[in-house]
């Protein structure tokens, strides 16, 4: 199997002979299209992976615009009902901030940034610090237990003879391994790093979009937008370097 990019009419992009072989850009549009080949037939099934339109492609080729509906287009809106559900304080809270600055959402360019770049990195930041703060503390809590357990199971088997020591002793074993593997998953997964880096970064975008709510009044020349983005990014770009600090850099040196 092999992959050859080639320019299509307009501002198309391809790649042949690819399990997702069509892969479309127009503006702020991305879509992917997926080829299944039978004898005499051709089935496409296009999937937006982003943006505010995609196209319908079809066996001759043509491409149809299709809209793309605000459920579809806003995080807070589409998240799946589970997401929904462990994120509903983030998701309430996030939905009253979009209300609110409507009025200064009248601008295709900024309705994206909100939405794919500031909604998406808020959420995205609420559901990961949530998972490694519970694998944290399920981790810790497991080796804590185990390590409290061999120690118990230790100095009973000092005392105790015949089939019961065996089981003492087997069982004190399995614990230590478990013990051993809950203090390893620490310093590998790096989730208390990873819990901490993504609580700072959700803080500082809801801090950012908060300014740009309390500014939004007395702001006549619009430089409260601005002042949001390079918060954003600011935000982004330290996230970015606390990663390879805390994580990647740390991961390496555990390989050598």
């Amino acid at each position: 199997m092999s992959t050859s990019w080639h320019r299509l009419p307009g501002p198309w992009w391809s790649a042949g002979n690819h399990p997702l072989s069509e892969t479309a850009f127009w503006g702020l549009q991305l879509w992917v299209t997926t080829h299944t080949r039978e004898p005499g037939v051709v089935t496409l099934e296009t999937v937006k992976l982003f943006g505010v339109g995609t196209h319908e492609a079809k066996s001759s080729g043509k491409r149809q615009p299709v809209e793309i509906s605000d459920v579809e287009f806003d995080p807070c809106v589409s998240a799946k009902q589970r997401r929904a559900r462990l994120l509903a304080d983030q998701l309430a809270q996030v939905k009253v901030m979009h209300e609110v600055l409507s009025s200064r959402l009248d601008r295709k360019d900024r309705t994206a940034y909100w939405c794919q770049k500031w909604e998406f990195e808020v959420l995205k930041a609420a559901d990961v610090e949530r998972f490694n703060r519970n694998l944290s503390t399920w981790l810790r809590f497991t080796a804590l237990v185990s390590a409290v357990f061999v120690s118990t199971l230790a100095g009973i088997s000092i005392s105790v003879s015949g089939p019961s020591s065996t089981f003492i002793r087997v069982t004190t074993l399995v614990l230590g391994l478990i013990s051993a593997l809950a203090t390893g998953a620490i310093a590998v997964f790096r989730s208390q790093e990873r819990w901490l880096m993504y609580r700072r970064l959700q803080s500082d975008l809801m801090t950012a979009a908060w300014k740009l709510i309390n500014a939004c009044a007395d702001d006549t020349k619009d430089k409260s937008w601005e002042t949001f983005v390079k918060e954003t990014d600011h935000a982004m770009h330290t996230y970015d370097r606390q990663y390879q600090s805390a994580v990647i850099a740390n991961s390496q040196q555990t390989s050598k």
